[in-house]
């Protein structure tokens, strides 16, 4: 038999019996303390029990689970280090050598990322831009399909156009689209607009037209020219790219004073009107210019005289011509050719 001391009272008692004589502790129970829970030698009695009670709470106490060791370096290894290197010191983990190259290392790469990571930055960026854009252009987005309205052709425009005015027959419409473009020679009409009852202006390549039409096709006029009129053609688009003076106004003036002046008699004192002032006319190669020159004739007395020339050109950008006809204030020389 061996004599056991209670841990909660300190008296000592047989291991045989079932419990503390004193104080009823199981001695079952009293097994369960290691040999760290026994008292130091000189301690006995009620100052055991009390070292035996403070022992209990020690052992009892669970430590919070951020003062574990475990917690600090399962921070140090994720991406929360600032925890754990504040838990590290805070709580003495490992020793001072330790803790200090551990702090190095991390304020080292934390040094490093940030200078690099700008770059990191721009090519994440860049590469998830590319990503975005492939994906758009193999899955493009699913739009739902306009609606288009067809286009009308020139013909059917013309046509709609002209049949707007209740007078105009969709027959008449397109005989005459016909007609002015297949026979007079048009490619295209545009900017057609009813001024007046079954008249209509519209533009025709370069040129502009007054169109006459209601149950048929009456006249189609160009400037000066007739061009058709009781249901025949009088002169075609070709007509008139024959007569154009163009841009080649200046020119034919030029070529016309050069005429004159070589019939005055004072031609260095000539004053000659303006070519706003001048008509001219055309057909291919014959050019007619009329106009007025102010010079002085034999006697010393400056005149007005009237001019009308006819030339043929030649080659124009040489200024080239040949003289067909004069006539200044009725004085003439050679014969004159209807341009018309």
């Amino acid at each position: 038999m061996a004599l056991i001391r209670c841990p909660e009272c300190g008296k000592e008692f047989s291991d045989k019996a079932v419990a503390c004589p004193n104080c009823g502790f199981p001695t079952n129970q009293i097994h369960n303390f290691n040999s760290s829970s026994q008292a130091p030698p000189n301690i006995t009695g009620n100052g055991y029990a009390q070292y035996i009670h403070e022992k209990k709470q020690t052992q009892t106490t669970k430590q919070p689970f951020y003062q574990t060791t475990w917690f600090t370096i399962l921070m140090l290894i994720c991406c929360c280090f600032p925890i754990g290197l504040y838990t590290m010191w805070k709580y003495k983990k490992f020793n001072q050598p330790i803790r200090i190259i551990i702090s190095a290392f991390f304020a080292v790469s934390f040094a490093i990322s940030v200078m690099t990571g700008s770059f990191s930055d721009e090519s994440i960026t860049s590469s998830t831009q590319e990503i975005v854009e492939e994906s758009q252009t193999l899955e493009p987005t699913a739009t739902e399909p306009e609606t288009t309205v067809p286009e009308l052709s020139n013909r059917d425009a013309f046509i709609q156009a002209l049949v707007a005015n209740p007078d105009v027959t969709e027959e008449a419409a397109a005989s005459a689209y016909d007609t002015i473009t297949a026979t007079l020679g048009f490619s295209e009409i545009s900017d057609i607009d009813n001024i007046s009852g079954t008249l209509f202006e519209a533009n025709a390549d370069t040129y502009h037209l007054k169109i006459t039409v209601s149950d048929k096709l009456y006249m189609v006029i160009c400037g000066d020219y007739n061009m058709y009129e009781d249901d025949a053609v009088q002169y075609t688009k070709q007509d008139l790219d024959d007569r154009s003076i163009g841009n080649n106004e200046s020119a034919y003036y030029a070529i016309a004073k050069q005429i004159v002046s070589n019939s005055l008699k004072n031609p260095s004192d000539a004053d000659f009107c303006s070519s706003s002032e001048c008509q001219m006319g055309r057909n291919k190669e014959y050019v007619a210019v009329q106009g007025y020159v102010d010079a002085t004739n034999s006697f010393g007395a400056q005149l007005r005289s009237k001019f009308v020339v006819e030339f043929k050109v030649i080659d124009l950008s040489v200024f080239s011509y040949e003289v067909v006809y004069i006539n200044i204030d009725g004085q003439t020389s050679g014969e004159y050719v209807d341009i018309k």
